[in-house]
């Protein structure tokens, strides 16, 4: 069976990657790969010196030529090697992780609903509708808390480049996208946090149309 290919995008700090996991845990036991975009960044060998002043919200960062070649490997029933990538030193680590053919692939990034190549080969597209404010305070606290930066920093580089690049390549992903997942509520920081049950979780409406789109998928027993 041609696997299902689920795309969830959204701003920086929209809850992709936390959906992306609710829902593999949540299909089990169907299984489900996921390809994360922020893996997917051009490798900088040439050190940081080369790196001032370089714009890494820009579209133009993402290797999405390899990303389309790892996705089709894994329609094709082929496993594929991920890159892993270290944000404190702009570089791809030199391990890999192997990703194996699943019945569900998911693919979670800030620029994967821009390029028609990648939309494409979307069963489902899903978009992560999350206010500015919220995004940014969740990126305070994951670049000071996982990649070693200061408030200053994040906030500076959120106006100079995450802010626009989002008006430019990743909003217009709200208009393309199959489902809209609103994640606006001002009284909840993390909505995806709400609640495990599957009825009050606001990625329950993705979760539901995904089984139906593999219950097509799955012969009828005689």
């Amino acid at each position: 069976m041609t696997p299902l290919v689920l795309m969830i995008g959204g701003g920086s700090g929209a809850g992709k990657s936390t959906l992306a996991e609710w829902l593999k845990a949540k299909l089990a036991p169907v299984e489900a790969a996921i390809l994360r975009e922020d893996d997917y960044f051009i490798d900088h060998p040439e050190g940081a010196a080369a790196l001032d002043g370089l714009n890494f919200d820009d579209i133009a960062q993402k290797d999405h030529a390899l990303l389309l070649l790892h996705l089709g490997g894994l329609k094709a029933g082929e496993s594929v090697e991920k890159p892993l990538y270290d944000f404190s030193t702009h570089r791809r680590k030199r391990e890999t992780e192997t990703a194996a053919p699943s019945p569900v692939i998911i693919v979670e990034g800030t620029h994967i609903l821009y390029r028609e190549a990648l939309l494409s080969l979307a069963d489902l597209s899903v978009y992560i509708d999350t206010p500015d404010d919220i995004r940014l305070a969740r990126r305070i606290l994951r670049d000071i808390g996982e990649r070693g930066r200061q408030t200053a920093d994040v906030i500076a580089q959120y106006l100079r480049s995450v802010k626009p690049m989002h008006y430019r390549y990743t909003y217009p992903g709200r208009f393309k996208a199959d489902m809209i997942v609103d994640a606006s509520d001002p009284r909840v920081a993390d909505p995806f946090a709400l609640s495990d049950d599957e009825l009050e979780h606001p990625g329950a409406p993705v979760l539901h149309r995904v089984r139906r789109l593999l219950g097509k998928r799955t012969p009828a027993r005689a």
